[in-house]
């Protein structure tokens, strides 16, 4: 990912500013989460599920329990940590003993709820504040300048970069916040000033797994019917984007006067004269050199198209960083992944940066728009959540993209070698991977 200077200067900023664990009011989210099983609590949780569980059903929906958050129970900050909602939720599903089943929380499960939704409140603050970059993944130089922090929640670390690769289970170089709860589980980490978490959380809580029941995994039938009255409503619609000036910028083409053109831009990025690119010189390139500040803001497209490019020598992740020869291959898989950014983010209105199944299905007019017509939704999105997960992230999206041959609207001068020809975009293999990737003052998120 960085020069030799880089990865150095990296190093030496381990010990700078170690991030610190927000200030929470432990003892009023305790208060607020009956977890008990006096005769008090079991009453309290019984008026809650009541409150929550709008329809009467006896079952509460991932999308009753987000809003029961909010407004039955009191707990703002909370509602506001939807990985950690998400976390409990699919770990509660599960307390009956039929995994996924109904995907829907009874009331036999509702205390499990809120002893999750507290664990995970807990492992989302300490995830929080070792993820300064706000993507919502932890880079290993996020990971590995936390070492304070972990040590006061509990786990000392002796090898951050060892840790990183155990913790990073998919080898993709980022640790999402599933892959951080079930380590931090493990070690028993609670965050700083939290000494009221019940040690029940941390031994006795099923395993959070995927939705089985696609249409019902985030609503109840009620829900689910107003749900799909909905998707003939208001369909998503692309951004408008000046595709001619991003192809204008990014010298794709095999003339002469191209190849010359990205001879000019790779010694402007390569900043140290190394003949290598690292991903935050591309990054920083992509804004100051190539001028292009809205490919600059897409992250994961900007990810998917290093990593995709650093593999085009035909030594899959060897050095991890760009040559002179690879270079066309960055600039075609920039434009690619690009175009497919916005596709995802027109259907992304939540803007938490994973497509939900209602996201999915009441996009299939812009779908068609794009190239591609889809019969079943529910099916379609079971095959492109590749990890079971319930949200498709935008690289599962891109790889069916792809495979679709999807175009954003209005995008008629993308290169056919970019749907066809790119190699793999696969993770990173020095173990060093993700160090201070800073390009000025922006870092680059994933």
């Amino acid at each position: 990912m960085q020069s030799s200077a880089e990865e150095a200067a990296a190093r030496a900023a381990l010990t700078q500013q170690p991030p610190q664990c927000e200030q929470i009011d432990w003892h009023t989210i305790s208060e607020k989460l009956p977890t008990a099983k006096d005769a008090a609590s079991q009453e309290r949780r019984k008026k809650l599920f009541d409150q929550i569980d709008n329809n009467g059903n006896k079952r509460i929906s991932l999308a009753e329990a987000d809003k029961g958050v909010r407004d039955a129970i009191g707990l703002p900050e909370v509602f506001d940590a939807k990985p950690a909602m998400m976390m409990a939720y699919k770990c509660a599903k599960n307390a009956d003993g039929n995994a996924g089943s109904d995907d829907l929380i009874d009331p036999k499960e509702f205390r499990v709820f809120l002893l999750a939704l507290r664990h995970y409140f807990d492992l989302w603050v300490i995830f929080s504040a070792v993820d300064v970059s706000g993507d919502r993944r932890l880079s290993q130089e996020e990971f590995a300048r936390a070492q304070p922090l972990f040590k006061q929640c509990g786990c000392a670390i002796e090898d951050p970069e060892a840790v990183f690769r155990e913790v990073d289970r998919d080898g993709g170089g980022m640790i999402l916040f599933d892959e951080f709860a079930e380590w931090s589980t493990k070690k028993h980490l609670k965050a700083v000033g939290d000494d009221d978490e019940p040690d029940e959380a941390l031994d006795g809580l099923p395993k959070a797994t995927g939705f089985k029941r696609y249409s019902g995994a985030m609503q109840s039938p009620e829900e689910e019917a107003a749900a799909r009255a909905a998707l003939t409503q208001q369909p998503p619609k692309c951004e408008q984007i000046d595709w001619h000036t991003i192809s204008e910028k990014l010298p794709t083409a095999k003339d002469a006067a191209s190849q010359e053109r990205r001879k000019k831009l790779f010694d402007l990025i390569d900043n140290n004269g190394n003949k290598r690119i690292s991903l935050a010189e591309a990054d920083k390139g992509v804004r100051d050199a190539i001028g292009l500040p809205e490919v600059f803001d897409a992250k994961p497209a900007m990810m998917m198209a290093y990593k995709c490019a650093k593999n085009a020598d035909g030594n899959a992740g060897s050095d991890d960083l760009i040559d002179q020869k690879e270079f066309r291959v960055f600039l075609l898989a920039l434009r690619h992944y690009f175009d497919l950014w916005v596709i995802f983010s027109a259907v992304d209105v939540s803007g938490d940066r994973r497509l939900s199944q209602v996201e999915f299905a009441r996009s299939q007019p812009l779908f068609k728009q794009c190239g591609c017509v889809i019969e079943d939704p529910e099916t379609v999105f079971r095959e492109v959540d590749r990890d079971n997960g319930g949200m498709i992230l935008f690289e599962e999206f891109a790889e069916w993209s792809t495979q679709k041959h999807l175009k954003a609207v209005g995008d008629d001068d993308e290169p056919d070698e970019a749907l066809d020809g790119l190699p793999k975009a696969t993770g990173f293999k020095r173990s060093f991977v993700f160090s201070c990737l800073h390009s000025g003052t922006t870092l680059i998120c994933g």
